[in-house]
């Protein structure tokens, strides 16, 4: 009987700790919501890619039920002109959580920018750093709600 016991006890431990592990699809409430991009890799915006391209801002937005949208935007000035253009790519996917870090997996589409895995962190307030590699951290402020 004795035995038993410990091995209930061991097995009560071993469902509890399991329960600790959030892998679940989706975003708890206090996550949710729209951040606006504010750096790469250190770097306030506008980040220079190169001579004509830089990443001129952006946003991430995440749902609780499991899905995300986040979008880059580019200011591209070709050769000789003085005006950049901005092109905004936007992706779009399903994300998970586990406590305070996040697996983000991008749907596959036609353009080739989107499909990717990748994984986030939340600070527990306002800030989001995705980390699509690493020499590429974006990261994010929670958007202000408006009352």
């Amino acid at each position: 009987m004795r035995g038993i016991s410990k091995r209930l006890i061991t097995l009560a431990g071993i469902l509890m700790l399991a329960a600790c592990q959030d892998n679940s699809v989706g975003v708890v409430d206090a996550v949710s919501g729209n951040y606006s991009l504010s750096s790469v890799s250190g770097f306030t915006l506008p980040v220079k890619l190169d001579d004509s391209t830089a990443i001129s801002g952006g946003s991430l937005t995440l749902n609780t039920n499991g899905t995300f949208a986040e979008s880059l935007d580019f200011a591209v000035t070709p050769s000789g002109q003085t005006t950049p253009t901005t092109t905004t790519i936007t992706c779009t996917g399903n994300v998970g959580q586990r406590g305070t870090n996040f697996d983000f997996s991008e749907t596959v589409t036609s353009d080739r920018n989107c499909g990717g895995n990748y994984g986030g962190t939340w600070d527990g307030a306002d800030t989001f750093s995705v980390t699509f590699n690493p020499s590429f951290v974006a990261v994010y402020n929670r958007t202000a709600v408006q009352p």
